[in-house]
């Protein structure tokens, strides 16, 4: 696989102070534009991070339910780092290092909202999130 998306991640991970994430998959899909999908595991959390035609993407899900991810800006929103303005405006998402930040400095919260209990609460709340968003961006 790409080693050097996988260091990025490390070091961004690294920079962030989430030194104990650990990955458990990667794979490339050489058909979209040799497109990578990294997984990792932080605690009960799961970390997605994709690379498509060069960006990269940090998505959150819970290993309680390991099919599912909640891309960043929806997190983002539900834990008020950011409004619905700036997300909407935004041209490219907000680099890796300071996204990672947000997880290490509220991963408590995030983990008690992912967590078995709260899980359907929280993914309904997403939900609205991003259809709210979405009904802002395209009307």
């Amino acid at each position: 696989m790409s080693v050097e998306f996988r260091l990025l991640v490390r070091e961004s991970l690294l920079k962030s102070e989430l030194m104990s994430a650990a990955q458990i998959s990667e794979s490339k899909n050489l058909e979209n534009f040799g497109n990578i999908e990294s997984l990792w595991e932080l605690g009960d959390l799961r970390l997605r991070f994709l690379k498509d035609r060069d960006q990269i993407f940090f998505d959150l899900g819970s290993k309680f339910d390991e099919a599912k991810f909640f891309i960043f800006d929806d997190i983002a929103l539900l834990m008020k780092w950011k409004d619905l303005d700036e997300i909407i405006k935004a041209v490219e998402p907000l680099d890796l290092v300071s996204s990672l930040c947000f997880i290490k400095r509220d991963y408590d919260a995030l983990t008690d909202l992912l967590s078995k209990k709260n899980y359907s609460s929280t993914s309904a709340r997403l939900e609205a999130i991003s259809n709210q968003k979405a009904q802002a961006k395209f009307g």
